[in-house]
């Protein structure tokens, strides 16, 4: 049989039953984020169009001012398409308002945030359409960064008071990489180079599969980790880090440098720390 198509009145039920749901659900993710909006934030989102598609990355200070860069080229001088979360409502807003649709939009179930708004479907960039994806969001990223720095800084205090020169200790690396490359090492420190190091025994520079020109090519002092660390609390997109609670040094540190790359992180672990 031959389909028949559905009565207009039908179709446009549909689509007021949507634009309903939807302008519902606008309403609600704005009154939580009004209520549980942080005094600054970043965020990074990228679009899917025909159109700069960034990825962007926007810093709102608790004035209300608004940066935006683009990631891979932040030398280049342009406006990111939205400046705030607001701008995002707005947008959506005015897309509900004028019947553009299809629209839909993921909302976070704590702040209200839009993680994902496709506008149109994303087959019809020709026409408009796009994705937008949220990748990343900070709460005043200013307020965290200077706590964590406070805090790499009580650790790095204690480090220095302890005095240790030399010690033993046990470093893994966790990477998308050859076994030999992960350890464990045993190895041995000395005024913050690595003086010694063995793969299951084995000294590393023995290990017919492993080319090095010192034993810091593959493990990292406690010196070196605490200045990736440093890095980290002002480059990285986002990190962890455990410091030992006596001695201070970073016994477990997780660093995702770009979110957006693959298989670039670093992690690190330091175990069986012992004074010589």
């Amino acid at each position: 049989p031959t389909p028949t198509a559905a009565p207009d009145h039908i179709v446009d039920n549909v689509d007021d039953v949507a634009a309903a749901n939807q302008r519902e659900l606008l309403t609600s993710a704005q009154a939580r984020w009004q209520a549980n909006r942080p005094l600054s934030y970043s965020f990074r989102y990228t679009l899917q169009c025909e159109c700069d598609q960034g990825p962007w990355q926007v810093v709102v200070d608790a004035d209300g001012a608004s940066t935006s860069t683009l990631v891979f080229d932040e030398t280049r001088i342009a406006t990111a398409p939205y400046l705030s979360v607001e701008d995002i409502f707005e947008d959506i807003e005015n897309a509900l308002n004028t019947g553009d649709f299809p629209v839909e939009i993921d909302y976070g179930s704590d702040l209200g945030l839009p993680h994902t708004y496709i506008f149109n479907g994303p087959e019809l960039a020709s026409d408009g359409g796009f994705v937008l994806v949220v990748t990343q969001f900070i709460a005043d990223p200013a307020d965290a960064q200077a706590a964590n720095r406070q805090e790499f800084q009580a650790a790095v205090e204690r480090w220095q008071q302890a005095a240790i020169s030399a010690y033993d200790f046990t470093f893994e690396r966790i990477c998308f990489c050859p076994i030999e490359y992960i350890g464990p090492y045993e190895a041995s420190a000395l005024n913050g180079e690595v003086i010694a190091a063995t793969l299951d025994g084995i000294d590393v520079f023995d290990v017919d599969t492993i080319t090095i020109e010192a034993y810091g090519d593959l493990v990292l002092t406690v010196e070196a980790i605490f200045a990736e660390v440093d890095r980290a609390i002002d480059e990285a997109s986002s990190y962890t880090v455990e410091y030992d609670p006596e001695l201070g040094f970073p016994s477990t540190v997780f660093i995702d440098w770009n979110e957006l790359i693959a298989d670039e992180e670093s992690d690190y672990t330091i175990t069986e720390f012992l004074e010589q």
